[in-house]
């Protein structure tokens, strides 16, 4: 539904998880076919060996199909466990050196290449506080690190999706058991004066840093997500003081 192009678009999950979006995309980018990497179907055991014959002779032309990711895939996660998870299962897969992970805080993060394609599954099915700052600081991640982009996130929590304080594109339903959840589509705003070159010591060019067992990217306290996010809350408070006003 994202319409993921695997030769123009850098794909970046800012909250990866246990990385499922990642790997999914760098098997659609490695085009890996469907079923290669489980075990042999049982009809490769059966005493026809043409069977046999045949699955082999098809695995070796899926195998030879597949190339390497011709853009970066980028994800992220706060959690360590999580991350640990994902990336043993893009081993498995095959593609752990197409995907960069990174471990840190949505709000701090900095994908080392601008992302055209944002995909993720924020956290939408926990306590609404918790939430809240999650999404409040993705839409943050959204505005800055990936002006331009479209992103697809999906959310089973109404309330929640509002904390981006961005306008969706287009929704598609998803029935779950008993989840009604949402795919949504929002088409991020490029900068003002895009052509403009940042100002220099807006971002750090080094690499991420390394710090009690966690990645942390270094960044200024004048970098531009810091200054997206102090605008918004500055907003939101000027709002709800004139409310107040209002009121009394």
């Amino acid at each position: 539904h994202a319409q993921y192009d695997p030769t123009t678009q850098v794909l970046c999950d800012p909250m990866c998880g246990s990385g499922t979006i990642p790997i999914e995309a760098a098997l659609i980018a490695t085009n890996t076919a469907p079923g290669l990497l489980r075990p042999p179907p049982p009809l490769a055991r059966w005493r026809n060996e043409e069977y046999a014959e045949a699955w082999a002779v098809a695995t070796a032309e899926a195998e030879g199909a597949r190339t390497l990711a011709p853009l970066p895939i980028l994800a992220n996660d706060k959690h360590g466990g999580a991350l640990a998870l994902a990336r043993r299962s893009a081993q498995a897969a095959g593609v752990d050196h197409c995907i960069t992970f990174t471990q840190g805080e949505v709000a701090d993060y900095v994908p080392e290449a601008p992302p055209q394609l944002v995909v993720s599954n924020p956290p939408w099915n926990v306590r609404l506080e918790e939430g809240e700052a999650a999404w409040f600081d993705l839409g943050g991640f959204l505005r800055v690190e990936a002006a331009g982009c479209s992103a697809f996130l999906l959310s089973g929590n109404a309330e929640l999706t509002r904390r981006l304080r961005m306008r969706a594109n287009g929704k598609l339903p998803i029935e779950q058991a008993d989840a009604s959840l949402r795919l949504i589509r929002y088409d991020v705003l490029p900068p003002r004066g895009s052509d403009a070159v940042p100002p220099a010591g807006t971002r750090t060019a080094r690499a991420p840093a390394k710090r009690g067992g966690r990645i942390a990217v270094d960044k200024p306290l004048g970098s531009p997500l810091s200054a997206a996010l102090d605008g918004v809350r500055e907003e939101t408070q000027a709002t709800g003081a004139a409310a107040a006003a209002a009121a009394a």
